[in-house]
Formats: C-alpha cells, structure tokens, sequence
C-alpha cells in the first residue's frame, strides 16, 4: 500500500481524475499487474500484436493515436516508435513508471487527455442526471493514419458512479466518433466478464447492450484477471476481450 500510495502522489492526472477516484485507480491496476504478471501476459501480447499489425499497415505520412495508455503495458512502445511519422499517446493519467519508459523513445509524444470530456464537469456535479454527455466523445481524430482505442470502452464510465444511462451515452459517444474518423480506427475491449466463486458460475457483460451490435468483431481472446483470492475468497475472474475496426 506504500508503494501505491507513493506512486499515486507522483502520478500526474488531468482535472477531475483525483476527485472521481481515476487517478487513485491506475497504481492500483499497475500493482495488479505485478501480483498477476503471468495470468496477465497473453492478454497483452495479443494487444500488442493487433496494434503492431494495424501500425505496419498505416500510412506513414501520419502519425498514430493511441487512447488509453495507461501504464503502457499493453502498447508496443518499439514498434510505435518505428512509425516514421510517430505516435501520440493519451489518458487521464501518467504513471512515474510510464514517464520513465516513455524517455527511452523520442518519436513517441505522451498528451494527458480526458477521452469523455466529462471528468472536470462531474467533479463539480451533483449526479448523474446533471451530466450532459455529448454525442461524439471530444476526441481529435483528423491528421492520424490510425487511431486505436485500448482496452478502455468498458472503463469510461467507472469514475461516474452505476447510472446505466450515462454509461451507455458514453460509450456511443465514444465509439460514434471512432467511427467517424478519415482513418482506420480499431477498438480492443473486454466485452463480458466470467466470474467464477466455487462451483458457481456467472457472466454478465462489461459495456452497454447495443454498443456494437452493428460491428462485426474480428477476433477476440481471454484475460485471466484476477485469479482465485484476488478479489474474494475462491473467486476467480476472467474478461473476454473483442476487437472491432470502426472505420
């Protein structure tokens, strides 16, 4: 706990991450990394190995975007880097270890970015019906030849409480405007969740029915992210994660 709380003072966050709990949240996931780096492993490969596909195919006149870098576990740093015209990482927050890893590669730029545009405005509201979200996420999305979106649709919504309304207005908003992009733009998402306590066994889905009911998914995979104990006695979790290509 020391060390996350160490590491939470030198991470550097948008407006709105620290009060709604975002900005507490990232050392806590890097720390479950590090108690779950095997059980986590294929999960990143397979991200990186999508993301290194869909950059050697972009142009190299333009550079890429990445939303949702996090603690760049699952970014491959080389072959972003490689890209001729560079990369553009963003996320609300930045850990002091992905500030360090990020000096080791001059062709990539890291910009603390809100992706919902909703943080500051929801630290100041009242609730959840106070919250206008706006049809299309306030994401940037000309002047790239990729722009991929990282495991981060079913997270929008955490720092904004369990207003499903909300959660499903995000979510389009995020994907309407990745769909929108003059670029190719991909989504890695988990998109339902297995949790196993003994014998029982339950799912449920970890974004909004309807999201993507339009687009076909072109693989997908499992994350074993919290074996058994790590989130309650005999209880283990599992994500299935989806890719889809929105444009």
């Amino acid at each position: 706990m020391l060390r996350e709380w160490w590491t939470y003072l030198r991470t550097d966050s948008v407006a709105g991450a620290a009060s709604t709990g975002l900005k507490k949240e990232a050392p806590a996931i890097e720390a479950r990394y590090r108690r779950h780096a095997q059980a986590w492993q294929p999960h990143l490969d397979r991200t990186k190995a999508v993301i290194k596909e869909a950059v050697q195919a972009a142009d190299p006149a333009e550079p890429i975007l990445i939303l949702g870098a996090g603690a760049l576990l699952d970014i491959p740093l080389d072959s972003l880097n490689a890209h001729p015209a560079g990369a553009l990482l963003m996320d609300a927050v930045l850990l002091p270890s992905a500030r360090q890893k990020l000096k080791a590669y001059p062709n990539i730029r890291f910009e603390l970015y809100d992706v919902t545009g909703m943080l500051a405005i929801w630290a100041k509201a009242d609730d959840a019906e106070t919250l206008q979200v706006p049809a299309y996420a306030p994401i940037p999305i000309a002047g790239y030849s990729l722009i991929i979106s990282c495991n981060l649709l079913s997270q929008l919504s955490l720092p904004f409480g369990a207003d499903s309304n909300v959660e499903y207005l995000l979510e389009s908003a995020h994907t309407s405007i990745l769909s929108a992009a003059p670029c190719p733009a991909i989504l890695i998402s988990d998109f339902q969740r297995t949790i196993k306590t003994g014998a029982t066994v339950e799912t449920e889905p970890t974004f909004s029915a309807g999201i993507l009911d339009d687009q076909e998914k072109l693989t997908g995979w499992e994350w074993h992210l919290a074996p058994t104990g790590e989130t309650g006695k005999d209880k283990d979790v599992t994500l299935h994660v989806g890719v889809w290509k929105l444009s």
